[in-house]
């Protein structure tokens, strides 16, 4: 499922600092040029549970782009309080502990390619090229979860 799908089912939000209304120039500028590199998506909660916005950064691939929104939510999943919260062009930036990054990376990662979304690959003899395209993910991340999930051990085939 992409990430834009699962975040809408959880009444989730996406947009870029573009789409926000009224934001001043400086505050874009700091975002998508000087600052780019600082964030990846922030995740802006809602008083009202399951109505976030999620911020995503437009300057990163759409790969990137794809897996940040699923961080995003597995920080919400896991319910993860900020550890701190850094002002970058005026979005409040929540940060997290590292064991806290790992979580939601590691939900964030299976959420964007399920053992099962490798099998049906696998089975519909895709390589990894292919899963990359299809699942909009990043080469390295396949690889991760072809490792991680064993897949090509338990199928007794290599995923090209």
């Amino acid at each position: 499922m992409p990430a834009a799908q699962l975040a809408k089912k959880l009444k989730m939000s996406i947009r870029t600092p573009h789409d926000i209304t009224d934001i001043p120039e400086e505050h874009l500028q700091e975002l998508i040029v000087h600052g780019k590199n600082r964030w990846s998506a922030v995740l802006l909660k809602a008083e009202q549970p399951h109505n976030h916005l999620i911020i995503n950064n437009p300057t990163h691939s759409e790969q990137r782009k794809e897996s940040n929104v699923f961080h995003e939510i597995s920080h919400e999943l896991c319910e993860h309080d900020p550890d701190d919260v850094e002002i970058i062009g005026g979005l409040p930036v929540r940060r997290y502990c590292p064991e806290k990054e790992l979580q939601a990376e590691t939900l964030g990662f299976t959420l964007h390619l399920p053992k099962d979304c490798l099998f049906w690959a696998a089975k519909n003899q895709m390589n990894r090229t292919d899963i990359s395209d299809y699942f909009c993910a990043s080469s390295e991340l396949v690889r991760f979860r072809i490792n991680a999930t064993g897949i090509e051990r338990i199928l007794k085939k290599r995923i090209p």
